[in-house]
């Protein structure tokens, strides 16, 4: 591998909220100026060539994990729609790199750890109790959603930066063999164990939204009084009983 310096930008999550009816508008404004990993690996014609770039890099590159969701209330569905992807605009490479095959493959990795950690995020919303816990609470609303997920998110993105400088770091930017060992192995192997969370919406349902009565002690009394006649005095019996359940 030739020497070269690559610098690797997280933008922090863009984001947008929308429900229901204005969920497919919302998607198409969203994604219009980014590429998300479904469209295949990035190419060196995704990457603007700058003869006198910015900083003492060979290569920039901008990845995001774009999300959103919605909550439909009346079926208890839960939406979330999750996806890495760049914007043209924030990747280049300087003027004379723009064939180095060797920048372009760990360029390429740097997105993929980008969709692992989106697919991660989607499972860890499908497997969250928490999350379900709250869609089935009485007071869930659109913010409450919106806050924890925004953590999850959050926890994702930090995730996801500690795995980028790793890559960097074991592979000296791509100046050594481990390089291929990402290339050959330890990427595939992530992106397939994470396969069924490749689809960009991932569902969350529960089966009610009512609470259930908390368990607990009830207590009281109940009198009873047996007089005789109108004016018999003092009553004829009484009883008492301490009610328990």
């Amino acid at each position: 591998y030739g020497l070269f310096k690559e610098r690797v930008w997280m933008n922090y999550p863009f984001r947008i909220f929308q429900i229901l009816s204005f969920l497919a508008l919302f998607q198409l404004e969203a994604l219009a100026q980014w590429e998300p990993y479904a469209d295949g690996p990035l190419e060196f014609s995704d990457f603007q060539v700058l003869s006198n770039p910015p900083g003492d890099y060979d290569a920039f590159t901008s990845a995001n994990i774009l999300w959103e969701f919605s909550w439909d209330p009346l079926n208890n569905l839960l939406e979330v729609n999750a996806q890495a992807a760049f914007n043209p605009q924030d990747l280049w490479v300087r003027l004379g790199h723009e064939t180095d095959m060797n920048l372009l493959f760990h360029e390429r990795i740097h997105f993929d750890l980008t969709e692992i950690h989106a697919r991660k995020f989607k499972k860890r919303i499908s497997e969250s109790d928490e999350l379900k816990e709250l869609l089935r609470s009485a007071c869930v609303s659109n913010s409450s959603i919106e806050s924890l997920l925004n953590q999850y998110h959050a926890e994702t993105i930090q995730d996801l930066q500690d795995d980028q400088e790793l890559y960097d770091d074991e592979t000296d930017h791509g100046n050594n063999f481990i390089q291929l060992d990402y290339q050959d192995t330890i990427i595939p192997q992530l992106l397939s164990g994470l396969s069924s969370f490749a689809s960009p919406s991932v569902y969350v349902t529960v089966e009610n939204v009512a609470p259930e009565p908390a368990p607990g002690t009830y207590n009281g009394t109940l009198k009873y009084t047996l007089q005789l006649g109108p004016n018999a005095l003092p009553p004829f019996g009484e009883w008492n009983w301490t009610l328990q359940g």
